[in-house]
């Protein structure tokens, strides 16, 4: 075969198997080609288009995090399947993926030949969910490449609280978080999260464990560096170039957990690495950024008891 039908035969390949990436409200996703999408209240409707296929899903937008992963997803398997006519799933399975804890169970109709599938995932402050309906044999195989292309393209999202400004930084208090910035640099103060630094393994070390959650969702990273010192009070530590998987931004990314009435994960993020040296210089200047919480807030502060949150004593390696 010559080059030129070669080519022809990969460009005729390529066009049938790959599909353009689409946005809709809060998420990405690449479905299969033949396959629509539309917004609807809930989120994005997702069909195959084909009227001789069974096959469907709907990207359901994202909420505030409230219980364990387990529980988000008995959570939206009742307002979202049950209604259905059906009750619990047969079949549930648990993974881990980039800093989202997937949940998913199914089960198949009593009548009919389709079978129903639900995946909550969830971050440390929020979950999304994806429900399929299942009636032909491409659809499996389909609709998971659905649901591993999902990304949602606002990392937050919450609404503003409060605002602040104080020696040039701008605060302002979300629900998640609190954001300090000034110029193109820019500080999250994330909250203490009990269920998350109570569910840490003693055998995971805490940078890593929370690197993975709070940084690995939204940028891609390399040459990392890490700095962990024992003492009183430990230093835990890691920096790294990084690059902004929503927007495509190069820049440069630090975060340290500052043990101050629970674990405060303070992520900085500046536009190079010679403008993050200017402002902090050693590992422990950012815990100065919480200096700039002037609010006194946490997450639980923020819905009216300013007293803090459960205190967590951190575990020594």
């Amino acid at each position: 075969m010559s080059r030129y039908r070669m080519a022809l035969a990969l460009v005729a390949y390529l066009s049938s198997e790959l599909v353009r990436a689409e946005t809709m409200g809060e998420c990405s996703f690449t479905a299969s080609k033949g396959w629509r999408a539309e917004s609807r209240s809930f989120g994005v409707y997702v069909w195959a288009a084909d009227p001789g296929r069974s096959c469907r899903a709907m990207l359901i937008s994202s909420k505030g995090r409230k219980v364990t992963p387990q529980g988000e997803f008995d959570s939206a398997w009742r307002e979202y399947v049950i209604p259905d006519g059906v009750v619990g799933p047969t079949a549930i399975t648990q993974a881990e993926r980039t800093g989202w804890a997937i949940t998913t169970g199914a089960i198949k109709a009593a009548r009919g030949n389709w079978s129903l599938l639900l995946s909550t995932r969830t971050s440390q402050d929020r979950t999304y969910s994806v429900k399929v309906y299942m009636g032909d044999e491409s659809c499996p195989r389909e609709a998971g490449k659905l649901m591993d292309s999902v990304v949602l393209v606002s990392p937050a999202g919450p609404v503003v609280l409060m605002t602040n400004v104080k020696d040039g930084w701008k605060t302002t208090a979300y629900a998640e978080f609190v954001q300090v910035t000034r110029g193109e640099t820019e500080a999250r103060l994330l909250y203490p999260d009990v269920w998350l630094e109570a569910n840490r393994p003693n055998s995971t070390e805490p940078t890593e464990y929370y690197w993975k959650r709070k940084v690995a969702p939204y940028f891609k990273t390399w040459q990392v560096r890490q700095s962990t010192e024992l003492g009183d009070p430990a230093i835990y530590y890691r920096e790294a170039k990084a690059m902004e998987t929503q927007t495509g931004r190069t820049c440069f990314i630090a975060m340290k957990l500052v043990y101050s009435r629970g674990t405060w994960p303070v992520v900085v993020v500046a536009p190079s690495e010679s403008a993050f040296r200017q402002q902090f210089p050693r590992p422990k200047d950012l815990d100065r950024m919480l200096e700039h919480n002037g609010f006194a807030v946490t997450a639980k502060g923020l819905e009216g008891d300013f007293g803090g949150r459960e205190e967590v004593q951190h575990r020594r390696r």
